[in-house]
């Protein structure tokens, strides 16, 4: 059982960050109602399951998060934010950063 939510979450993360990515790349239109939930939804599977799952990381590298990218996401998101919000505001940080460079 552990396995298939595993699995599940894995996929869902790797459809949301696609998803997010292609937003944040996007010309056109206001992506905020967008971005906000799916941006929620990316930092609560990888604060939950990031250092558990490889399925994770496994998105993040198809993305393309080199090893020292997934390193700093890793310490700004899961080590020095403290709290919920501070994930999230993180975690955001580093994907419009990464996907609008």
């Amino acid at each position: 059982l552990e396995a298939c939510r595993a699995m599940i979450a894995g996929e869902l993360f790797s459809a949301a960050l696609s998803g997010l990515a292609s937003s944040m790349q996007s010309l056109h239109g206001d992506r905020g109602d967008i971005e906000g939930p799916l941006s929620g939804l990316v930092t609560d599977i990888y604060g939950a399951l990031a250092e558990r799952h490889p399925a994770i990381r496994h998105a993040l590298v198809n993305a393309g998060f080199s090893s020292a990218e997934l390193s700093d996401l890793e310490t700004r998101v899961l080590r020095e934010a403290s709290g919920e919000k501070a994930q999230r505001v993180a975690m955001r940080a580093i994907l419009q950063q990464k996907f609008r460079g």
